[in-house]
Protein backbone atom coordinates (compact mmCIF):
# COMPACT_ATOMS: atom_id res chain seq x y z
CA UNK A 1 0.00 0.00 0.00
CA UNK A 2 1.12 3.52 -0.77
CA UNK A 3 -0.02 6.81 0.21
CA UNK A 4 0.03 10.64 -0.06
CA UNK A 5 -0.08 12.68 2.90
CA UNK A 6 -0.88 16.33 2.01
CA UNK A 7 -0.62 19.55 4.40
CA UNK A 8 -2.46 20.09 7.42
CA UNK A 9 -3.72 16.33 6.67
CA UNK A 10 -6.58 14.96 8.56
CA UNK A 11 -6.56 12.08 6.13
CA UNK A 12 -4.47 9.80 3.84
CA UNK A 13 -5.11 8.14 1.26
CA UNK A 14 -3.77 4.56 1.21
CA UNK A 15 -3.31 3.23 -2.11
CA UNK A 16 -2.92 -0.83 -2.70
CA UNK A 17 -2.98 -1.72 -5.90
CA UNK A 18 -6.03 -0.28 -8.38
CA UNK A 19 -8.01 1.00 -5.03
CA UNK A 20 -7.42 3.83 -2.75
CA UNK A 21 -8.67 3.73 0.45
CA UNK A 22 -9.02 7.38 3.40
CA UNK A 23 -7.15 6.57 6.53
CA UNK A 24 -8.05 8.96 9.27
CA UNK A 25 -4.61 10.01 11.15
CA UNK A 26 -6.30 9.77 14.75
CA UNK A 27 -5.74 6.25 13.43
CA UNK A 28 -2.15 6.07 13.18
CA UNK A 29 -0.15 4.89 15.92
CA UNK A 30 3.26 5.81 14.58
CA UNK A 31 5.14 6.14 11.93
CA UNK A 32 8.65 4.93 11.15
CA UNK A 33 11.30 4.30 8.97
CA UNK A 34 12.88 0.85 7.70
CA UNK A 35 15.65 1.16 4.78
CA UNK A 36 14.98 4.45 3.41
CA UNK A 37 10.85 3.33 3.19
CA UNK A 38 8.19 4.90 5.68
CA UNK A 39 5.20 3.49 7.46
CA UNK A 40 2.81 3.76 9.21
CA UNK A 41 0.63 1.56 11.85
CA UNK A 42 -2.93 1.43 12.25
CA UNK A 43 -4.02 2.18 16.21
CA UNK A 44 -6.74 0.08 15.91
CA UNK A 45 -4.96 -3.15 14.16
CA UNK A 46 -2.04 -2.93 14.40
CA UNK A 47 -1.68 -2.87 10.22
CA UNK A 48 1.42 -1.36 8.68
CA UNK A 49 0.95 0.29 5.42
CA UNK A 50 3.86 1.83 3.06
CA UNK A 51 3.62 5.67 3.12
CA UNK A 52 4.88 8.04 0.45
CA UNK A 53 7.69 10.38 1.36
CA UNK A 54 10.09 10.86 4.18
CA UNK A 55 9.55 11.42 7.75
CA UNK A 56 10.67 14.93 8.15
CA UNK A 57 8.07 15.91 5.47
CA UNK A 58 5.00 14.05 6.79
CA UNK A 59 5.97 15.11 10.54
CA UNK A 60 5.78 18.72 9.61
CA UNK A 61 2.13 17.84 7.97
CA UNK A 62 1.06 15.96 10.85
CA UNK A 63 -0.88 17.58 13.97
CA UNK A 64 1.81 18.55 16.03
CA UNK A 65 -0.55 18.61 19.32
CA UNK A 66 -1.07 14.84 18.07
CA UNK A 67 2.48 13.26 16.75
CA UNK A 68 6.22 14.07 17.63
CA UNK A 69 9.48 12.81 16.22
CA UNK A 70 10.91 10.95 19.13
CA UNK A 71 13.89 10.05 16.96
CA UNK A 72 15.31 9.44 13.50
CA UNK A 73 13.51 7.01 12.98
CA UNK A 74 9.93 6.95 14.96
CA UNK A 75 6.72 9.61 14.94
CA UNK A 76 4.59 8.39 17.61
CA UNK A 77 0.94 9.75 18.10
CA UNK A 78 0.28 10.64 21.52
CA UNK A 79 -2.15 7.83 21.83
CA UNK A 80 -0.19 5.03 20.99
CA UNK A 81 1.78 6.03 24.47
CA UNK A 82 1.74 3.72 27.54
CA UNK A 83 4.60 4.65 29.14
CA UNK A 84 8.37 5.55 29.32
CA UNK A 85 10.82 3.56 31.11
CA UNK A 86 14.57 4.43 32.06
CA UNK A 87 17.30 2.64 30.14
CA UNK A 88 20.39 3.79 31.11
CA UNK A 89 21.75 7.65 31.85
CA UNK A 90 21.56 8.08 28.09
CA UNK A 91 18.13 7.25 26.66
CA UNK A 92 14.27 6.27 27.40
CA UNK A 93 12.48 3.79 26.22
CA UNK A 94 9.05 4.34 25.11
CA UNK A 95 6.23 1.57 25.08
CA UNK A 96 3.75 1.81 22.39
CA UNK A 97 0.51 0.27 21.58
CA UNK A 98 0.62 -1.20 18.97
CA UNK A 99 4.22 -2.64 20.17
CA UNK A 100 6.22 -2.12 17.41
CA UNK A 101 9.14 -4.77 16.35
CA UNK A 102 12.15 -3.15 17.99
CA UNK A 103 12.51 -1.07 21.13
CA UNK A 104 11.83 3.13 20.68
CA UNK A 105 14.07 5.09 22.42
CA UNK A 106 14.16 9.19 22.96
CA UNK A 107 17.09 10.22 24.36
CA UNK A 108 17.57 12.00 27.67
CA UNK A 109 18.30 15.68 25.49
CA UNK A 110 14.88 15.61 24.25
CA UNK A 111 12.90 14.00 26.97
CA UNK A 112 11.86 17.17 29.17
CA UNK A 113 10.59 18.73 25.73
CA UNK A 114 9.25 15.11 25.19
CA UNK A 115 7.46 15.44 28.53
CA UNK A 116 6.11 19.35 27.75
CA UNK A 117 4.49 18.11 24.46
CA UNK A 118 2.60 15.07 26.25
CA UNK A 119 1.46 17.33 29.20
CA UNK A 120 0.21 20.22 26.90
CA UNK A 121 -3.69 21.38 27.48
CA UNK A 122 -4.61 20.40 23.64
CA UNK A 123 -3.48 16.76 23.61
CA UNK A 124 -5.57 14.05 22.98
CA UNK A 125 -5.05 11.31 25.67
CA UNK A 126 -4.74 7.28 25.36
CA UNK A 127 -7.56 5.56 25.21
Amino acid sequence: MESAINRNCRRVILRRGDEYFVFRTTDIAYLYLENKTCFLVDFRNGNTHKVSGNLRDIYEMLDPGEFYRVNKNYIVSIRSIISLKCCDINKVELILKPQPMERVFISQLRISHFKEWIEMENTVLPE
